[in-house]
Order: structure tokens, then C-alpha cells, then sequence
């Protein structure tokens, strides 16, 4: 019995450090100001317009809108890595620098779009999303050919968006 308890309590603490926020990292409201990425695509506050911004902000969407935010990205004819995350997940802000830093290093190649779950509950629903972070591979029509839950290292990233199998 007094096992179990620690081991209840350990849990919990546990589970409590890995869903805190850390304020090192951006939170979408701010990535505007990413200064390591290019041509942003952002959707503004209660509206649905989709715009490309120069403000030398990243590549990935930030979105407060329901999947028409999708649709006009996938409609460049690029394939899209779509991050499903949110400010409150630990790992969810432990991979933020390293997806921004691929959208980077592949802008010209990917759509990246971050979509934050709690703000977008539809797209979540839409896409089967049942932890974060999730990391889905759509291609150039918008369809599903991968996906990737949890947290994975910047070399496994980068060989997969090096070496598709899923377009």
C-alpha cells in the first residue's frame, strides 16, 4: 500500500513537469516575430484571411480558424507537414525549434503549418489527432500519407522530409 502512494505521487508529479509551459519558447500569438524562418503564412485573429506576410516570421501557419486555413495551403501545389500542438504540452515546446528550424531548411519543398488543438478543436477532430504533438504528412492534394506522434530527434525529421515515402 505504501508503494502504491509513492508511486502515485511520483506519477503525478511526473506527468505535472512534463505539461508545464516553458517560457523560453514562442507562443503562437508571437511567432511573427520568429526571426529564423521566411515568408509567413499567418491567419489573423477572427477572420479568415490567409496572407503571406514578409515580416521574416516562419513558414508555419498559425491559426485560430476552422480547415479553410488547409485548404489555401495545400492549394499551392506543395506538399504540407502539419504540427498538431498546444502551449500547455512540454514536448509540444520541446520540438517547436526543431520544426521551425526545418521549415527553414525546407521552405521551398513544404508547407509548415502549426495548428494549436485547443484553439482548432475541428481540424484536431478531423485528423484523428489523439495526443501532441502530432506531426501529419499530407501531400500536394491534401491527403494523409504519414504521421508521427511524439517527440522525434532532428535527424529522424530531417530523413523523412529527405526521403518521402508517403507522396
Amino acid at each position: 500500500m505504501r508503494y502504491s502512494r509513492i508511486f502515485y505521487i511520483v506519477s503525478i508529479v511526473v506527468v505535472l513537469a512534463g505539461c508545464g509551459k516553458n517560457k523560453n519558447y514562442r507562443t503562437p500569438s508571437e511567432l511573427q516575430s520568429y526571426e529564423t524562418v521566411s515568408d509567413t503564412v499567418k491567419v489573423e485573429s477572427g477572420t479568415n484571411d490567409v496572407r503571406n506576410g514578409d515580416t521574416g516570421a516562419e513558414n508555419a501557419a498559425v491559426s485560430n480558424q476552422e480547415s479553410v486555413v488547409l485548404h489555401q495551403m495545400v492549394s499551392n501545389g506543395k506538399p504540407s507537414i502539419v504540427d498538431f500542438t498546444a502551449s500547455w504540452c512540454g514536448p509540444c515546446q520541446r520540438m517547436k525549434p526543431i520544426f521551425y528550424s526545418l521549415a527553414d531548411d525546407f521552405k521551398d519543398e513544404y508547407n509548415f503549418i502549426s495548428i494549436d488543438i485547443d484553439e482548432n478543436p475541428e481540424l484536431a477532430n478531423k485528423y484523428q489527432v489523439q495526443a501532441v504533438p502530432t506531426f501529419v504528412f499530407l501531400d500536394a492534394d491534401g491527403n494523409e500519407g504519414n504521421r508521427i506522434t511524439g517527440m522525434i530527434s532532428k535527424e529522424e525529421f530531417r530523413d523523412e522530409l529527405l526521403h518521402p515515402v508517403w507522396y
